[in-house]
């Protein structure tokens, strides 16, 4: 048997070869063109994932990505911070150890929630990191599934500390302000801008009729409950207030069919976007004041009476003593009369 190849043999296993060759050129082409297109790829993944924690740095807010066990796997600064831990010593851990049981337990309990049914969740909760001061925090837990149905916790916490502490302090000064009004000896009032009443202290409430509460009060217009005001231009006056922001001064009688002629001495003036109204119901001074005034007026008629009286009686008085005087003089020119004629009288006996 011949072994020796023909030159046709030689000149298709030679093409082949050639056709082989170019293959594998091809082959490396891709190949090399799916490195650099990997390349690439990875680039634009770092530059995205660089580009993202940029954003998740800068956002004030402490931003968190946990798996299905509740390890973190992405955080940002601020969430770096409010844990006073590194990067390095969150990722992959649940930071059960460095808070309370109490906290971490109802954490836990809120995350398998959320991974389960899929619905957000906000929660008030406090945060007390390795014994450091207790903060309320607001955090948001969402649900995210990725292209491979792995199941993941997207969470932001909201440090609402500040505004708690406010919000205590603000309760805390309405309380003072509503147990001041309350105990007020003055009355005092407040409407809102459209004049409706929002506000009545005790001492208010006793210049109106007997068996009105304040619940009946509240939410009333000013018209409805003093319609006299109207008639008389106080209304307008108070609307004035309120538009001008320049505060009225009253001391005059009030004249009111509703609740009684009263003496009222009251400010009016802009609270917020409404009326604020303080008053002393000054009736019972006034009265005393007018009974006073004609115990005076009296007084003052029973005076020039008994100055009257006075004046006669000293009249009738000088007028005997000058009868009285005169009488003596009379008397004493008798007795001198008498004195002379008794001393010629002796004399002649002398003689």
């Amino acid at each position: 048997m011949d072994n020796r190849k023909t030159k046709e043999q030689l000149t298709e296993e030679i093409r082949q070869l050639k056709v082989k060759i170019d293959e594998l050129k091809k082959s490396e082409s891709k190949s090399k063109k799916a490195d650099e297109e990997l390349i690439v790829a990875k680039e634009k993944v770092e530059e995205g994932e660089k580009y993202l924690n940029n954003i998740i740095n800068n956002i004030g807010d402490p931003i968190f990505v946990k798996d299905k066990q509740s390890r973190l796997l992405i955080v940002n600064d601020a969430f770096c911070n409010i844990f006073r831990l590194q990067r390095g010593e969150i990722i992959g851990k649940t930071l059960a150890e460095d808070v309370p049981q109490n906290e971490q337990d109802i954490s836990l309990r809120i995350d398998k929630q959320v991974l389960m049914d899929g619905r957000e969740n906000i929660n008030e909760e406090t945060l007390t990191v390795r014994d450091a001061k207790t903060l309320t925090v607001s955090t948001r837990k969402t649900r995210f599934i990725d292209d491979n149905g792995k199941k993941f916790l997207v969470g932001v916490i909201h440090d609402i500390t500040k505004r708690k502490e406010t919000e205590k302090e603000l309760k805390d000064s309405e309380a003072k302000l509503s147990g001041f009004i309350k105990s007020a000896t003055d009355g005092i009032v407040m409407y809102d801008s459209d004049m409706n009443l929002i506000e009545i202290n005790n001492a208010a409430l006793e210049i109106f009729p007997a068996g009105l509460s304040r619940e009946e009060l509240i939410g009333k217009h000013i018209l409805e409950i003093a319609p006299s005001l109207k008639e008389s231009g106080r209304y307008d006056k108070y609307l004035n207030v309120i538009k001008t922001g320049k505060s009225l001064l009253l001391h005059d009688f009030m004249p009111d069919p509703k609740f009684g002629n009263r003496y009222l001495m009251l400010k009016a003036f802009k609270v917020g976007q409404g009326l604020g109204i303080i008053f002393t119901d000054i009736t019972g001074r006034k009265k005393a004041e007018e009974e006073l005034s004609k115990h005076h007026e009296q007084l003052e008629e029973l005076v020039k009476e008994r100055t009257k009286e006075l004046e006669d009686k000293n009249k009738e008085l000088n007028n005997a003593m000058k009868v009285f005087v005169g009488r003596e003089l009379t008397i004493r020119d008798l007795q001198n009369k008498i004195i002379a004629l008794g001393g010629k009288g002796r004399s002649r006996n002398q003689d």
